[in-house]
């Protein structure tokens, strides 16, 4: 795979979106169980192209991507995934429809590319998206360091101190990662 277009058809309002990104998951069909950092015993999910900042309209990510399989074993995934602004409003729809996508020099038009959109929820989840200390908005997502007992789960995917004391519930700190 050479190249994916997607677009935004669908999406209450693109402002809500802070990045689109393609990743490419092999066998990793579930996009319930799909994760775009890698667990214990599992491959890493593979970043397909370049993310796109400010998505809107249609979004061409280009890459390379070799697709291979036995026998009975064609299915394979790719998941765009948007990192969501923490300002976006509650309640307004995201979504994501594949135009076209390109193999070697071939283009081929998927037969149907609609899907339902996504409904943003308010935020009850936190993660961490650099390394750094707790107390540091630049160590989360959204820049509010999560403190409360209902604040459920807390999600480390960095290497984080804890620098004060703050009460919460459920943290899981991913694998090769930690919270000291």
């Amino acid at each position: 795979v050479t190249q994916v277009v997607v677009n935004t058809s669908g999406t209450t309002n693109t402002s809500d979106l802070r990045a689109a990104k393609l990743y490419y998951a092999g066998n990793q069909g579930s996009m319930s169980t799909f994760k775009s950092f890698k667990g214990v015993g599992e491959s890493d999910p593979i970043l397909f192209g370049a993310a796109i900042t400010n998505p809107n309209g249609q979004l061409v990510f280009n890459g390379s991507q070799s697709i291979e399989g036995q026998s009975g074993e064609y299915k394979k995934y790719f998941y765009l995934v948007y990192d969501v602004d923490c300002n976006a409003i509650v309640g307004n729809q995201i979504n994501g429809e594949v135009e076209s996508i390109t193999i070697s020099s071939d283009t081929y038009i998927p037969f149907e590319a609609v899907n339902t959109s996504n409904t943003i929820d308010a935020q009850i989840e936190y993660s961490t998206i650099a390394d750094g200390l707790w107390s540091n908005a630049n160590t989360w997502y959204c820049g509010v360091p999560p403190n409360g007992p209902d604040i459920l789960p807390i999600t480390i995917n960095h290497i984080v101190s804890v620098d004060d004391a703050r009460q919460c519930g459920k943290i899981n700190v991913n694998y090769l990662k930690s919270l000291i």
